[in-house]
């Protein structure tokens, strides 16, 4: 039986866009913005280790740095949508989330000259019950989502998602969640962020096999500037400078360890290439 590739994803937010950082949008003007290098450094790690991603990128970052967008996908990866603020999804209406995922979306279309297919929720911050947030997915042409988070922690998610990808039939869309394990039926996040830095790669590598057995592939994400030891740092109070820069200085180490030891495709190959009529529907 072929083997089920996995997936790579990025996040592509500058370092003051987090929703822990906190930054206010009319201040972003203000910082100094270190997309271009890193992403470069990204790209080449890709090439090197012949790991095609899906980028999700933040309508605003596209905005200032059309150029590296146009880089991003002349090396062949997926550009999808993270919004163009980075605004919490449930603390918007109908209509402000509307406004500025179209906005995101003519973004990315001049850009690339098509629009994206993938939409993913800044800080995971939806829900399958929020059907306006689904409707207006579906209404603005989006083919698949990556927001439900399977683990249900302080800011985000619902232990009830699935874990694997499927077609939530109501709305036409798949879901791609992004990864977790499961330790004695419990479920262990693994896959990015603050979870990929701080756990051991014993456990990762474990969990990756876990997906290998679910004939499914593991999801895994990133943000730009968790490659970037030099990043300004922000006095976030202790539990969250704990959160957003534990192990930034390590983390190049482990994602080219893992693009090393896995093959990894984007969103938009695993839904051409990968899905079989057996996914199941909610």
């Amino acid at each position: 039986m072929a083997e089920v590739p996995h997936i790579m994803t990025c996040d592509l937010e500058d370092w003051y866009h987090p929703s822990l950082v906190g930054a206010p949008f009319e201040k972003w003007e203000r910082y100094e913005s270190r997309i271009e290098t890193i992403t470069d450094f990204i790209l080449n790690l890709f090439q090197e280790t012949n790991t095609h991603a899906t980028f999700f990128v933040l309508g605003y970052v596209a905005e200032h740095f059309p150029d590296v967008i146009e880089k991003i996908a002349s090396r062949g990866h997926e550009i999808a949508s993270h919004s163009y603020r980075h605004q919490l999804v449930y603390n918007m209406t109908p209509e402000e989330f509307q406004k500025d995922t179209e906005k995101a979306v003519s973004i990315l279309k001049e850009i690339t000259g098509k629009s994206p297919k993938g939409y993913r929720a800044p800080s995971w911050s939806t829900s399958v019950h929020l059907n306006w947030y689904w409707e207006i997915l579906k209404n603005l042409g989006f083919e698949y989502d990556s927001s439900l988070y399977p683990y249900k922690t302080f800011l985000y998610g619902d232990n009830s998602n699935p874990r694997t990808p499927y077609k939530i039939e109501k709305y036409g869309l798949f879901e791609i969640p992004p990864s977790v394990g499961e330790i004695f039926g419990k479920r262990i996040p693994y896959s990015g962020g603050f979870f990929l830095r701080v756990l051991p790669s014993f456990f990762i590598n474990a969990f990756i096999h876990q997906y290998d057995r679910l004939r499914s592939p593991a999801v895994l994400y990133f943000h730009p500037w968790e490659l970037d030891p030099g990043i300004p740092r922000q006095k976030l109070g202790f539990k969250n400078n704990f959160i957003t820069y534990v192990n930034i200085g390590r983390f190049q180490k482990k994602i080219r360890k893992l693009t090393q030891k896995y093959h990894f495709v984007s969103m938009e190959h695993f839904l051409k290439n990968d899905v079989k009529n057996e996914s199941y529907s909610i």
